[in-house]
């Protein structure tokens, strides 16, 4: 069996074991405190060491090496006040660990277990009793006493540490305790203590990532409410359906919730229920349940009833990726604030969530959350791809959108689908700036590419500014869009700096397309392929409007219009227009005279 359980294991052994296996050719083992002298002395470093071979060394206070007559396995025992740091040993020494198969805990007391078995890969566990921590020394970074104990031990595959939690000592530390134990396929923590832990990231990362049913992490009742991160804690773990952490209690001021549940998989992540926790108050959720379950599920539910986002300045990524997840239990508590600086791609690829007035009220967002966001920047990909598998009517609220701070909105609804037309209108660019040469930088490239259920967009009072929008292309490429509006007549939209109308509604259902009558197009340089040839997205007198402010603004040569079959009608200012627009070294295709 691997794990603990209780005192005094390890048959009649009462010193710290381990199993150490030697090559030809690489008969060193090394033990290395991971300290300097000076803190070996503080620490009171004091061992003897009996290396299995009929060898002993007695008084060590600082980093020994053994060198071994042959190869071979051998059982070496410690008594004393001892320590080794994994990470300062190198793999060299700890790929030579193949068992831990006693801690000791009579005869050995442990100054630090701070990265003890620190990429020990080929290590097993054997031990039943537990380690002596009552009395660690807490300088430099051996403060932090849990923290990568076990990282990186994939042999490791059951831990019932259940027998350590009366005595973890100045359990201060537990950050990557578990890092990437990925063939663990239990770990019982019940009863342990991390209130006074401030360091608690990526503890259970990537636990279990090669079982076949996930790690099954029972650890109920967790106080953990002196850590403020909560970064990568089940980042990409597999989690076993019998998995237990309900009751966490976390920091009352406020946590960070980086990636802690990024790509976490697993039965349990199927219906991921944090419902019981008390104090969720995260100031980021940053990619927090980025990639949960998207890709081995077909139906996935997320509870954070009682979450309070009130605090939370970003949520950039927030839900990226979740291919499966159908629902947000809990979402009808979140608030906004002022201070919240990022949506990009908080939804994309949400393809069957449902947060529409017809899911349970739980799960919709409160109307007043999209108003939020005035202090915003990036909405880049906001709802890329959101409702491509399974479309519900626009979320409650989503018309006072809130993106007057936004600076990039490319691709922010590409190949997003609907069941009806959200209202636009209120959307407020004048925040908008150029960012980039690249067209997948541009302000606006394939804002609506691909996308369905957006018929009608009333893009009159966006409010571009000078200096921001400076591309639409693919804008409604390959879409469901049948109207656009950027002003009819005068209009405060200010296009000058638009430099490309590439492929904007190419393949698109667009039917009427209106340019404010003082629309500025100095910068225009590119509009190949605006259009499929067949298509006509402007009416007669909406292409006599183009036409004349093209002539009217742009002295660029060169470029060639690809205007499908768009028709202007002959003998008037339009047509005087196209032929002045020819004359100046440029190419238009389209539908000639009406």
């Amino acid at each position: 069996m691997n794990g603990a359980a209780a005192s005094g294991g390890g048959g009649a052994e009462t010193k710290f074991v381990i199993e150490v296996e030697t090559t030809a050719g690489d008969l060193d083992f090394k033990i290395d405190v991971g300290l300097s002298a000076a803190q070996a002395t503080a620490a009171g470093i004091n061992f003897n060491v009996d290396w299995g071979d009929g060898n002993s060394d007695s008084g060590v206070t600082f980093d020994i090496i053994h060198t071994y007559a042959s190869a071979g396995t051998y059982n070496v025992k410690i008594d004393g006040r001892f320590t080794m740091n994994g990470a300062s040993m190198g793999t060299p020494n700890t790929y030579k660990i193949k068992k831990l198969k006693n801690w000791g805990t009579a005869e050995c007391e442990m100054a630090s277990i701070y990265r003890m078995f620190y990429k020990a890969k080929f290590m097993t566990y054997e031990a039943t009793d537990y380690p002596d921590v009552s009395n660690l020394y807490t300088g430099a970074s051996t403060g932090r006493p849990f923290t990568e104990l076990f990282r990186e031990c994939e042999a490791i595959t059951n831990l019932d540490l259940t027998g350590w939690a009366g005595n973890l000592g100045n359990a201060n530390g537990f950050s990557s305790m578990f890092f990437k134990c990925k063939n663990l396929e239990s770990v019982d923590l019940t009863g342990w203590d991390f209130s006074v832990s401030n360091s608690i990231t990526s503890t259970f990362r990537e636990v279990g990532s090669l079982t076949t049913n996930g790690c099954k992490v029972i650890a109920p009742n967790l106080d953990i409410s002196n850590a403020s991160l909560f970064d990568y804690m089940f980042y990409f773990a597999k989690l076993h359906a019998d998995t237990n952490v309900t009751g966490w209690t976390l920091r009352s001021a406020g946590q960070r919730w980086l990636s802690t549940f990024y790509g976490t998989t697993g039965d349990w992540a199927e219906n991921l229920d944090l419902s019981s926790w008390t104090n969720m108050k995260p100031t980021s959720l940053q990619s927090t349940f980025q990639g949960a379950n998207s890709s081995d599920s077909s139906k996935v539910t997320i509870n954070v009833t009682g979450m309070d986002t009130s605090s939370c300045t970003t949520w950039q990524y927030f839900l990226k990726d979740n291919n499966a997840l159908t629902s947000l239990i809990g979402a009808s508590g979140f608030t906004n604030t002022s201070s919240t600086t990022g949506i990009r791609e908080a939804f994309i690829k949400c393809k069957v969530l449902n947060i529409s007035p017809s899911a349970p009220a739980a799960n919709q967002f409160p109307a007043a959350f999209w108003s939020g966001f005035g202090s915003q920047q990036i909405w880049k990909s906001a709802f890329n791809s959101f409702g491509s598998t399974t479309p519900y009517a626009p979320p409650t609220g989503l018309n006072n959108l809130d993106t007057s701070g936004g600076t990039q909105a490319q691709t922010m609804f590409s190949g997003a689908k609907f069941t009806s037309n959200p209202d636009l209108s209120g959307l407020d660019f004048s925040g908008i700036v150029a960012v980039g040469s690249a067209p997948q930088v541009r302000t606006f490239y394939a804002m609506f590419y691909q996308g369905s259920g957006i018929t009608d967009i009333d893009a009159s009072g966006w409010n571009f500014s000078s200096g921001g929008v400076e591309s639409l292309e693919f804008f409604a490429r390959s879409s469901g869009v049948t109207s656009i509006n950027f002003g009819s007549g005068t209009s405060t939209n200010d296009f000058s700096s638009v430099a490309s109308i590439k492929e904007m509604v190419r393949y698109s259902s667009v039917t009427s397309l209106e340019w404010p009558t003082n629309a500025d197009f100095s910068s225009l340089t590119t509009a190949q392929n605006f259009c499929s040839t067949s298509d006509v997205p402007m009416t007669t007198a909406q292409y006599d409007n183009f036409l004349i402010r093209i002539d009217a603004t742009n002295s660029n040569t060169g470029v060639t219009y690809s205007m499908g079959s768009c028709t202007y009608t002959g003998g008037t200012a339009a047509e005087t227009a196209r032929a002045n627009i020819v004359a100046a070294g440029n190419t238009i295709i389209d539908g000639g005279p009406a």
